[in-house]
């Protein structure tokens, strides 16, 4: 009799790696939760700047629309333009933007036009996911809008 020869016992090819799969699975899967994480909290991180830079924006361009009010009236209106456009994420006081609005003038005989200043130097970012070290996500956000017109 000449034994097996040169066939393979195919039934016992899937038996000997029983677990591996699983050693596999616990040793990449930190990895890409991580990753996955990452991505969703510096997206957050994203929307969030976008969404501030925007809203400085159209409250400066509300002051824009405003050049026969007081300067009083301009700067509640654009403070009120960025608080309805930032509410979406998160909420700002009034001490938290900062509206400056200089009078149009001249420089050696040029005219100067008016320019409205909406700033907010810093917004208090919260985590979304709050997994990443705090040396990985930037904790203040901060966004300006500088409007000229004669």
């Amino acid at each position: 009799m000449m034994g097996h020869g040169p066939y393979l016992n195919l039934g016992s090819i899937g038996k000997k790696q029983g677990g591996s799969s699983a050693v596999e699975f616990a040793l990449v899967m930190p990895v890409f939760f991580a990753l996955f994480m990452g991505i969703i909290e510096y997206g957050w991180v994203m929307t969030s700047q976008v969404l501030l830079s925007h809203a400085v924006a159209k409250g400066a361009r509300t002051a824009l629309r405003m050049p026969d009010e007081t300067n009083d009236a301009i700067e509640s209106q654009a403070r009120d333009s960025v608080k309805d456009t930032f509410d979406i994420i998160g909420t700002l006081s009034d001490e938290d933007i900062d509206v400056e609005i200089q009078a149009a003038g001249s420089d050696q005989g040029a005219p100067l036009p008016r320019r409205i200043i909406v700033a907010i130097k810093k917004y208090d970012y919260t985590p979304l996911v709050g997994f990443l070290p705090e040396s990985f996500v930037p904790r203040t956000l901060h966004s300006r809008a500088v409007f000229s017109f004669p």
